[in-house]
């Protein structure tokens, strides 16, 4: 199921952060502790959803003094989507929804019918959000 985790939270405020600073000086370098100051996010939390963004090619991250992080994509191309799919790898399709094993009746369940339809509602709602809308 689609869900918002902390890290997904950390990550879109981050990003919203870094889009803000970026909107009015495109070459800004975000420092993580400019995010931290300014999102009150724990430090090493946010380092590690940071580094696992510029994994995934959403930004990219600058060593050194000075270093901090810039975006590999346009704000306005990222979606909401696309964060949360960084963050969650692809749900076990076998699992079952409301135990714990291997789901016995999954040609015929219908809970899995409506929970899949509303993820794919879901996901397609979120992927008309972009980091830059919400701004």
């Amino acid at each position: 199921m689609v869900y918002l985790t902390r890290d997904v939270d950390y990550a879109i405020r981050a990003l919203a952060y870094m889009a803000l600073i970026t909107r009015e000086n495109k070459d800004a370098i975000v420092s993580v502790d400019a995010i931290v100051r300014e999102q009150h996010l724990p430090r090493a939390l946010l380092r590690r959803v940071l580094q696992k963004l510029a994994k995934k090619k959403i930004i990219h991250s600058l060593k050194g003094k000075g270093g901090g992080f810039v975006f590999a994509q346009d704000p306005a191309a990222i979606t909401v989507d696309e964060i949360i799919a960084v963050f969650h790898d692809t749900v076990n399709k076998e699992h079952c929804l409301v135990g714990s094993s291997i789901c016995p009746g999954i040609k015929t369940c219908k809970l899995r019918k409506k929970v899949d339809a509303l993820n794919r509602i879901v996901s397609e709602e979120f992927g008309k959000v972009t980091i830059a809308s919400l701004l």
